[in-house]
C-alpha cells in the first residue's frame, strides 16, 4: 500500500522546495503542485504556503507532516512484518 499524495507531501516538507521534491521524485513541478492541491481539496484546508522565499507549511500542514511520517511508518512496519 503506497500513498503517493502523502509520499509528496512530505518530498516538499524533507527538502523545502516544490522544484527540488519534483526533480527527486522524477516528475514535473506542475504535476507535484495538482498533487498537493488534490489533497486540500479532498481535505478542504490550506496545508502550504507558496512566496517566493519557499515553502512553508500552515498549522495543518505541520500537523499533517507529523501524521504522514507515523502513517508512513506504521505502513512500513506492516510491510516488514509480512
Amino acid at each position: 500500500m503506497y500513498n503517493h499524495q502523502l509520499d509528496t507531501f512530505l518530498m516538499v516538507a524533507d527538502l523545502g522546495s516544490f522544484g527540488k521534491a519534483a526533480d527527486a521524485l522524477y516528475m514535473t513541478q506542475s504535476a507535484l503542485t495538482k498533487r498537493l492541491k488534490s489533497i486540500e481539496a479532498e481535505w478542504n484546508v490550506e496545508i502550504v504556503k507558496r512566496s517566493s522565499q519557499g515553502v512553508t507549511f500552515t498549522e495543518e500542514g505541520r500537523y499533517l507532516v507529523k501524521k504522514a511520517n507515523i502513517i508512513l511508518d506504521f505502513l512500513q512496519e506492516i510491510r516488514d512484518h509480512l
